[in-house]
C-alpha cells in the first residue's frame, strides 16, 4: 500500500532487546518516522514519559517489563490524550493473544521474525488505519471457520485484520478447495474487487479467532491509493 499524501514525520518508539534489530530500524525505517529506541520495557516506559510518540512498537518477551504489561501501563497514561496511540506488539509465531487482555482497536500484532521491510509495510498500513474514525466503521470479533466472503460475491467493502489469520481459497478444476494464501494481522483483504469493480476472486474464512475492521468501499479513495494485495 502506498500512502496517499506526504505526512509530517511521526515519532516511533521501538522497544527491543536485539541491538542489531534496533540499529537496522534506526537506519531502515520509513522516512515518515523519527525512530527512538529503548532496550527494555523500563527504559521504554521512561522515554514515553518524557516525549510524545505517535506509534509504539515493543517485543512481547522483554526483560524487566513484558510487552503486554508495558502496553497496559502506557494505555492508562495515555487516557488524557485526545488522539489514539497505536501500539504494535511483536509476538512469537504461533502465540495466540488473550482476547480479553488485548481487546483494543489500537493494539496490533506482528509475528516474529520481523524484518525492516516487513515492519515498513506494517507501518504503512497503520498510518492508513489511524486515518479512519474507528468509531464509524464496523469492528468484528470472529471465531475460527467463519466466512468473510465467497468467491464470486460482489465487493461492497474491504477489510483490515487487527489480529488473527484468515485463509483465501479457490475451487480447482477437479472440484477441490485449494488454499491460495494466508492473510495475517496488519494486512488488508478485499480491496482487489473495489479497485477492479469485479466480483471476489476467492473465498476467505478465518483460520483462528480474528478481530477485523470492515470498511465501506466509499471510504477507499478517501484513505489511500492501493496496490492490490488480496482478493
Amino acid at each position: 500500500m502506498s500512502i496517499e499524501k506526504i505526512r509530517a514525520q511521526k515519532n516511533l518508539l521501538i522497544i527491543a532487546e536485539d541491538s542489531t534489530f534496533l540499529e537496522e530500524c534506526r537506519n531502515g525505517v520509513l522516512p515518515e518516522f523519527k525512530v527512538i529506541t529503548a532496550s527494555d520495557g523500563v527504559e521504554g516506559a521512561m522515554k514515553f514519559e518524557k516525549q510524545h510518540f505517535d506509534i509504539i512498537l515493543a517485543e512481547h518477551e522483554l526483560q524487566k517489563k513484558k510487552g503486554l504489561e508495558l502496553y497496559k501501563e502506557i494505555l492508562e497514561k495515555n487516557q488524557k490524550r485526545k488522539t489514539p496511540l497505536p501500539f504494535i506488539l511483536i509476538i512469537p509465531e504461533g502465540l495466540e493473544p488473550n482476547k480479553e487482555e488485548t481487546a483494543s482497536e489500537y493494539l496490533f500484532f506482528l509475528n516474529q521474525p520481523v524484518s525492516v521491510d516487513g515492519l515498513n509495510e506494517f507501518l504503512r498500513n497503520i498510518l492508513v488505519i489511524t486515518e479512519l474514525d474507528l468509531n464509524r466503521v464496523v469492528q468484528l470479533n470472529l471465531p475460527p471457520q467463519r466466512s468473510i466472503f465467497e468467491d464470486g460475491d460482489m465487493g461492497s467493502d474491504f477489510f483490515y485484520v487487527l489480529s488473527g489469520e484468515l485463509s483465501a481459497s479457490k475451487i480447482n478444476e477437479d472440484g477441490e478447495e485449494i488454499e491460495v494464501g494466508v492473510i495475517k494481522s496488519g494486512e488488508f483483504l478485499g480491496e482487489m474487487s473495489i479497485i477492479s469493480g469485479e466480483n471476489r476472486s476467492a473465498s476467505v474464512i478465518t483460520k483462528t479467532d480474528c478481530r477485523v475492521i470492515r470498511i465501506p468501499a466509499t471510504k477507499f479513495q478517501e484513505v489511500f491509493k492501493s496496490t492490490p494485495m488480496w482478493y
